[in-house]
């Protein structure tokens, strides 16, 4: 067996290619096609007898490319935690020192010690959609940012308009904000004006409401500022920015997740984007031993720490993506509205005095079960075979 550890950067890799944990070639390859060629010129050189193992640390980004063209050459690779590596260095040699090449010859050790699990074509993806799902996110919490810019200008300028309007980024209130901007403005509002605010809010503000509007815009302990209006039509465009590209990025989730189809888009309540998420950070379900290796992953395990007569249970561990965690549990609270058996399980866990968020975090654990067996046997859901 050949083992080929490869230790990726941004802009060059170092190589070691090792047969029975002896160097037989190490070098450097650029970041670019011409390094890749290097690197594949290399492997057509080993025997093709033998067999072969490629691995590199998951390091984000910087291997995508070097991913590509390794699947595209009908190279199977594998992908090693960093955290896996570094356990399995410090279990050889209590020695600290780092270089590129000393990582690459240990990956080479590492392949040929531990199970050898290659990248899923399916985890393309995966990947895919955790990249325009993590950019959705980033939107959304800019423009949550926004939106408490906008409250913020509200409470000094106009703080009653948010008490008509509560949910100041509807259609009728951003109109408003955007068109007249003042109370001023908005105390000589006639006829005319609600005509076109009946248009805009689709017939859904009243006569009584504007007059209300109309009324407090008169006696608003707002302070009056010529610079409040420019300032919120600022803010108000970039919110509209903002929610045209969520919408945008929302569609093509859509789209793709249709084109995959995946199984546990079968379970009622877990709608695209969820299952998006999902999907998308956990990628090839088949590289997890189980379901409780999934909840660790999201960071839904315990921490425990037991030694003689020692057993220390405590909290959640922190660790795991938090979006993650935080879907898994947003869809734990919907499915269970979809789903008699999980109802029942969080009514029980509920009954057993535990918090709401807690029993939530146990019916998410019971939802990877699920989705563990739905994405790796690829059946769709069926309640009447829960338990």
């Amino acid at each position: 067996m050949i083992t080929i550890g490869v230790d990726i950067a941004k802009n060059k890799h170092a190589c070691c290619i090792s047969e029975k944990n002896t160097p037989l070639h190490q070098f450097q390859f650029e970041n670019s096609r011409e390094g890749f060629l290097k690197f594949l010129s290399y492997l057509e050189k080993l025997d093709p007898s033998k067999e072969k193992r490629i691995g590199f640390e998951a390091t984000g980004h910087y291997a995508d490319n070097f991913k590509h063209f390794l699947m595209t050459h009908a190279q199977s690779f594998m992908e090693i935690n960093p955290a896996f590596l570094k356990h399995f260095l410090r279990s050889e040699s209590n020695l600290v020192s780092k270089t590129d090449k000393a990582d690459a010859r240990a990956m080479c050790r590492y392949l040929s010690e531990k199970p050898y699990k290659p990248y899923s074509h399916s985890v393309y993806h995966a990947r895919q959609l955790k990249e325009i799902t993590s950019e959705r996110s980033r939107l959304v919490k800019h423009r949550s940012q926004l939106m408490m810019q906008l409250r913020n200008l509200l409470d000094r300028s106009f703080p009653e308009f948010t008490k008509i309007f509560p949910k100041i980024t509807q259609a009728t209130p951003l109109y408003l904000l955007k068109n007249y901007g003042t109370p001023c403005a908005m105390a000589t509002l006639d006829a005319e004006d609600f005509r076109k605010l009946h248009d805009v809010s689709r017939g859904r503000i009243s006569a009584a409401r504007f007059n209300q509007l109309i009324e407090v815009a008169k006696h608003t302990i707002g302070v009056p500022s010529e610079y409040t209006k420019p300032m919120l039509q600022d803010v108000i465009s970039h919110i509209e920015a903002f929610s045209l590209s969520i919408e945008a990025i929302e569609k093509n989730i859509q789209i793709l997740m249709k084109e995959l189809n995946p199984p546990l888009l079968s379970i009622p309540g877990l709608g695209y984007l969820s299952s998006a998420v999902i999907l998308g950070h956990y990628g090839d379900f088949s590289r997890f031993a189980s379901a409780d290796e999934m909840a660790a992953f999201a960071g839904m395990c315990p921490f425990r720490h037991q030694s003689g007569e020692v057993d220390i249970t405590g909290r959640m561990v922190k660790r795991g993506d938090a979006a993650l965690s935080s879907t898994l549990i947003y869809s734990a609270f919907r499915v269970i509205r979809y789903s008699p058996t999980l109802d029942a399980y969080y009514r029980k866990k509920r009954d057993e005095g535990k918090k709401h968020t807690l029993a939530l975090v146990h019916v998410a654990k019971k939802l990877l079960r699920i989705i563990y067996t739905l994405q790796t046997k690829n059946i769709l859901f069926d309640e009447a075979i829960l338990r």
